[in-house]
């Protein structure tokens, strides 16, 4: 059944190597928009972004609507969290991706 899962978000918790990173590529190939969580940025970022220089962008497949209710924070702090996070260098944003910017900066902000 090609393309079984086209259109729908799927979020895989985990490494970005491993059982996970078979998943994302698996369900990617479903068609699936996959949201990828985990602990570390600059792993999750190196398994499943696009390198540029010292930057990585990430494709972005939720709005910001989305990206609060899966932190389970209201719209508003993400909003405020993600502008913070521009303001600060640490990441840009653009039509549906985000490149970090600075990884030692968010390394430190995520408590590494």
């Amino acid at each position: 059944m090609p393309n079984a899962l086209r259109d729908k978000k799927v979020v895989v918790v985990g490494r970005g190597s491993g059982i996970a990173r078979a998943v994302t590529l698996l369900v990617k190939s479903e068609g699936a928009h996959v949201v990828v969580a985990g602990r570390d940025p600059a792993k999750l970022a190196g398994a499943y972004g696009e390198r540029s220089g010292n930057c990585v962008t990430i494709s972005w497949p939720v709005t910001q609507s989305e990206l609060a209710s899966l932190a389970s924070v209201a719209e508003p702090t993400a909003q405020k969290a993600l502008r913070q996070l521009r303001k600060d260098g640490v990441i840009s944003t653009g039509y549906r991706s985000l490149t970090i910017e600075d990884f030692s900066a968010l390394n430190r902000i995520a408590g590494e």
